[in-house]
């Protein structure tokens, strides 16, 4: 099998920045102050999920094999009737 190993680290860097925004938000979490406000790091949700569907997309890269039909010469391969 064949592994770009470039798509294959920006992936797994992708997919680890990932957990670590779900993680920072899990840590912070949130609350409302005595003013019923809530506060809470929202930022770290959506940048976790583009960050985990772009490592996503990467590792699909890193391991798809490409498959082309043979190439055949001019007039081969096309018969009309």
């Amino acid at each position: 099998m064949s592994v770009r190993r470039p798509y294959l680290l920006a992936a797994i860097l992708c997919l680890g920045a990932a957990g670590a925004c779900w993680a920072a938000y899990a840590w912070n979490g949130s609350y409302l102050d005595q003013d019923g406000v809530l506060h809470e790091q929202f930022g770290f949700i959506p940048l976790g999920w583009l960050l985990g569907l772009v490592g996503l997309g990467l590792l699909g890269l890193a391991f798809r094999r490409i498959r082309r039909a043979p190439l055949t010469g001019p007039g081969e391969g096309t018969r009309r009737p």
